[in-house]
Formats: structure tokens, C-alpha cells, sequence
């Protein structure tokens, strides 16, 4: 391609491809950062009732029932 040069607005839709492409990118980020906190919860939240089974189990085997 020698000789070649972008013109101003090829290098104008550049930016602005680039600049979309940074928000995009930042938005997927956002995301994925909102799923893995729900994510997190919801296994505290199972985890949590998981244990509050066994405890109430337990507590009935010793005679002991909430």
C-alpha cells in the first residue's frame, strides 16, 4: 500500500469505531462484573438454606426440633 494515506474522515470513523468498540467494551465489563455479584449471591443464598436444612435436621435427630 505505499503511497496510501487515510484521508481525515477515514481517520475521523476510526476514532469513532474505536470509541464504540471502548463503550462496548466497557458495557460487556459492567455486565459480567452484575452476573458474577448475582451470581454470588444466589450460591450464598443456596448455600445458606443448604445449611439451615442440615441444622434442622440435626436438631430434630437430637430431639431438639425448632
Amino acid at each position: 500500500m505505499a503511497g496510501h494515506s487515510l484521508s481525515d474522515d477515514d481517520v475521523e470513523r476510526l476514532r469513532e469505531l474505536l470509541a464504540r468498540r471502548d463503550q462496548h467494551l466497557a458495557r460487556l465489563y459492567r455486565d459480567c462484573q452484575r452476573l458474577e455479584a448475582q451470581l454470588a449471591q444466589a450460591q450464598a443464598l443456596l448455600r445458606a438454606r443448604w445449611l439451615s436444612r442440615i441444622k434442622r435436621a440435626l436438631l430434630r435427630a437430637l430431639g431438639r426440633a425448632p
